[in-house]
């Protein structure tokens, strides 16, 4: 249930991703992004408060863990805001299928490099792991690559792909906090009503500083709500419930296919649709879902999983 979840986001994000890209002004995505996610800590804030009022919010954790869920929140805070900021100015720059094919083919092998920090969520990464990381890493490149006219590389060209790389990373990382607090009890509503302050508030300055008007936006001003709430609101509190559930490694896995679904939403709406592109989507999503599928221990690694060895098992040894 957990991956769907995942999925359906994915599916929301890449709709509106393919419609934004090549309209958005690097004004309007600051705009969009402060819209949206101004949206989406208002409506769980309040659901937040009505919960609480009717009693509903999840039980208390003890002290420790209350001290450790506030400084999760903290970290998703500061995560949210670079991920998404850093993906949406990116957005402005370069195509909808070039940011997210980066931010997503990176973030399985950003998700491995994580967990062999000290203190790093979650198994280390076994050599299978990365070895789909790698080949997730490749196609999703290769498929950008394909879907980029790179006779108009430039500055801001440049910039976007080093943003989208920053937002890569810190998905990864967003994935391994989320799934922390899912293991601490924390619900998905009160994660989101606490993750984005930091969004909206830094998006808001940067706008602010671009002195531009919302006609600028490159998007009918009167939409800016509705995909927000489409963009933002309705498909990251799909992502967070699936994030606080599934595996980390199957979560970033199943993300690397935005950039191959928002290819198909471009040429949707009206963009190209380039065969090699469209194979290249193919193999990536039939890759993912291949590296998404749980390794099974073998019934003698399970058999001795607490880590007593046969000879002890049979008394053969003190």
């Amino acid at each position: 249930m957990s991956a769907l979840l995942i999925l359906l986001s994915v599916l929301l994000q890449a709709g509106c991703f393919g419609y934004l890209s090549g309209r958005l002004t690097p004004s309007g995505s600051l705009l969009l992004s402060g819209v949206g996610f101004a949206m989406a800590a208002a409506f769980f804030s309040c659901l937040l408060l009505v919960r609480r009022w009717r009693g509903a919010a999840s039980r208390a954790a003890p002290r420790p863990e209350r001290r450790r869920v506030r400084q999760l929140l903290l970290v998703v805070n500061l995560l949210t805001a670079v991920t998404f900021l850093s993906f949406y100015v990116a957005l402005a720059w370069i195509p909808a299928t070039l940011a997210s094919g980066i931010e997503t083919a990176l973030g399985p092998l950003a998700l491995a490099a994580l967990q062999l920090l000290p203190g790093g969520f979650g198994a280390r990464p076994t050599r299978r792991t990365w070895l789909h990381a790698a080949g997730l890493a490749l196609v999703g490149g290769v498929l950008a690559w394909r879907l980029t006219d790179l006779d108009q590389v430039h500055w801001p060209v440049l910039a976007g792909v080093v943003l989208a790389v920053v937002a890569g990373a810190g998905a990864s990382g967003l994935a391994l906090a989320s799934k922390a607090l899912g293991r601490l009890g924390v619900d998905p509503v009160t994660v989101t009503a606490h993750r984005f302050h930091l969004t909206y508030l830094g998006a808001g300055v940067l706008y602010l500083l671009q002195a531009a008007t919302p006609e600028e936006s490159g998007v009918p001003v009167g939409l800016l709500p509705l995909i927000g709430a489409t963009a933002v609101t309705a498909p990251l509190f799909v992502l967070q419930v699936g994030l606080q559930r599934a595996d980390p490694r199957i979560a970033m896995t199943i993300l690397t296919t935005l950039p191959g679904v928002t290819y198909l939403s471009e040429a949707a709406w009206g963009g190209p649709l380039d065969l090699v592109g469209l194979g290249l989507t193919v193999l990536l999503v039939v890759l993912a879902a291949v590296s998404a599928v749980p390794v099974r221990r073998a019934p003698a690694e399970r058999r001795y999983v607490r880590g007593s060895r046969p000879a002890d098992r049979a008394g053969s040894a003190p």
